[in-house]
């Protein structure tokens, strides 16, 4: 298993939940959003388990992780992020 960085285009990213599988990734998610300037307030994230989620660091919309690790779990936790207003 080896993950590749490639290009990232975030200009739609605000209003969406962003799915973290990785403490790296969640790293490199928050920095790409900063370097954007998009807004973390904007994004919720869904993280594959805690230290994913935490390593993205703070001022998401909606910060939660899969109460047990793999896809369906992290994708179940998206729809119900995606289900909240506001986020929430």
């Amino acid at each position: 298993y080896r993950a590749r960085e490639a290009p990232a285009d975030l200009s739609d990213a605000a209003g969406t939940v962003a799915l973290i599988h990785s403490p790296r990734a969640g790293q490199r998610f928050a920095s790409l959003v900063d370097e954007a300037g998009i807004g973390r307030s904007s994004i919720a994230l869904a993280g594959i388990s805690a230290a994913a989620a935490k390593a993205a660091g703070e001022g998401w919309a909606a910060t939660a992780h899969a109460d047990k690790p793999g896809d369906d779990a992290l994708l179940a936790l998206a729809q119900q992020l995606c289900n909240k207003p506001d986020g929430q």
